[in-house]
């Protein structure tokens, strides 16, 4: 290995050395989707589990270990799929029951009214 590759001999300015940074692909930790699925849709406790996986895969990022916090957000990721999806079903079945609901208080009311007449 030859060491001075990278180091150069500038005369006007003494030794220069040229550094090269990898630049990476940075690395989802998915925060603040797991933040709202915990604080509104924690159906199930994912939205929990989802932060948690959130938070230790900062934590890999920030000591630099980014395939542990790659797989963590991955997880992350998931829970957080799977909450927000078991989330807006049972809203969606919540909202279809609330409706027909709705409609047979309608009726019913309609009917009484037709049934006793005009007063």
């Amino acid at each position: 290995m030859d060491p001075t590759i990278g180091y150069t001999q500038n005369k006007a300015y003494g030794p220069v050395t040229v550094v090269e940074i990898e630049q990476q692909l940075p690395v989802k930790d998915h925060i603040i989707w797991s933040i709202f699925n915990f604080s509104y849709l924690n159906c199930c406790c994912l939205g929990l589990v989802a932060f948690l996986y959130s938070i230790k895969a900062r934590d890999q990022k920030v000591v630099r270990n980014l395939n542990q916090a790659k797989h963590y957000g991955r997880l992350s990721r998931n829970f957080n799929i799977a909450a927000t999806v078991l989330s807006l079903i049972v809203i969606a079945i919540m909202l279809y029951f609330y409706s027909i609901l709705l409609i047979q208080m309608i009726t019913s009311n309609i009917n009484r009214q037709n049934t006793y007449g005009p007063d």
